[in-house]
């Protein structure tokens, strides 16, 4: 439930009882304790964006040729994905606009995906070879959902590819994209949900677009 004290939130007995003053005391107390609540939050996603990096780093990287459950099924390498031997789990490195590593998604061998608990997702990504845009300019930029998607992507295309890990992340991760490579063309790769009653991946992909 997502809440949030003003006037609009109160039934007409409290917005009745509540002098203009009282009012005022109450949403500066609120305000405050958003203010605290949002500084916890960015301070634990901090430390989780830290043990994230520290604890891939420490992963071992796959050949090109390894064989994973979730691999075998999506007939794809292992681009820059390691393994956490314990769990047989794929780590998948996810990494700010700046380069840096911020989080890992799991997945595990039937497929099963979960973030690192509190670490940064918003606009950040997955990408396979983006240092094609690094050198060429010109070159186009794909950016669509998931790991295997953009995996598959890639191997038919060789273009610089990029995975923003769900369909709401998609208009994030292409807008700090777009500002760090004004000058390469970006290409959405639409999720085609057409079995589900609402398409949420063309949708994704649609106002993306539209309000690049």
């Amino acid at each position: 439930i997502s809440w949030c004290f003003n006037r609009n939130s109160l039934n007409d007995e409290q917005r009745s009882s509540l002098s203009d003053a009282e009012y005022e005391r109450l949403l500066e107390v609120s305000k405050r304790h958003q203010e605290k609540l949002k500084a916890e939050h960015e301070a634990q996603a901090k430390i989780a964006q830290e043990k994230a990096r520290i604890l891939f780093e420490s992963l071992k990287a796959l050949d090109k040729d390894y064989r994973h459950p979730y691999l075998t099924k999506k007939q794809i390498y292992p681009y820059g994905l390691r393994l956490h031997k314990e769990t047989n789990n794929l780590a998948v490195p996810i990494f700010n606009i700046d380069g840096n590593i911020v989080n890992i998604q799991w997945i595990s061998p039937d497929g099963e995906k979960k973030f690192f608990p509190s670490a940064p997702v918003s606009a950040n990504f997955f990408p396979i070879a983006l240092d094609i845009a690094d050198k060429h300019n010109d070159e186009p930029i794909l950016i669509g959902e998931g790991v295997a998607t953009m995996s598959t992507v890639y191997e038919l295309t060789n273009r610089a590819c990029i995975a923003a890990m769900n369909c709401g992340n998609i208009s994030k991760v292409a807008e700090v994209i777009q500002k760090k490579y004004p000058n390469n063309p970006i290409i959405i790769i639409a999720d085609n949900d057409h079995k589900n009653s609402v398409n949420v991946g063309l949708q994704a992909a649609q106002k993306t677009v539209a309000d690049l």
